[in-house]
C-alpha cells in the first residue's frame, strides 16, 4: 500500500504588521522577513512554500522579496515625497492545485534620518 499526500492544506503566512524604516537606510538592506508554513507532509512538494508580493506592491519598485520572504530595499526613500507604504504579499505552495495563504499586509513608516550630534560653539 502506498500513501500519497494530498494538497489539502493552504500555507499560512506571517509578517510584521508595522515596520519603521529610516529614510537613509542603505540600498540592499534587509528591512524585514515574512515566513510561511504548510501543514502538508514535510519535505513534499505540497509543503514547499514560496512567498511573493502582490502586483500593487511589485509596482512600487522600492522593495523586493525573495521566495524565502526576505525583503530588501531596492530604491532610495524620501520622507518628504512619501512617508508610508503598504506592502501586500501571499504565500503559495507547490501542490496541484496550488493553494494560497491569506493576504498579509505590512505597513511601512519612513522616518527622517537621525540628526548628527551637534557640539556647542
Amino acid at each position: 500500500m502506498t500513501l500519497t499526500d494530498v494538497n489539502d492544506n493552504a500555507p499560512v503566512a506571517s509578517a510584521p504588521l508595522h515596520v519603521a524604516i529610516a529614510e537613509d537606510t542603505p540600498l540592499g538592506s534587509e528591512v524585514f522577513a515574512a515566513s510561511a508554513t504548510d501543514a502538508d507532509k514535510a519535505g513534499g512538494k505540497n509543503a514547499a512554500v514560496e512567498l511573493f508580493f502582490l502586483g500593487s506592491t511589485r509596482k512600487l519598485g522600492v522593495f523586493a522579496m525573495n521566495a524565502s520572504g526576505h525583503v530588501v530595499l531596492t530604491a532610495p526613500l524620501d520622507f518628504e515625497l512619501r512617508s508610508s507604504y503598504l506592502l501586500q504579499g501571499r504565500a503559495r505552495d507547490g501542490g496541484k492545485p496550488t493553494l494560497l495563504s491569506d493576504v498579509f499586509d505590512v505597513a511601512f513608516e519612513v522616518g527622517q534620518p537621525s540628526a548628527a550630534p551637534r557640539g556647542d560653539n
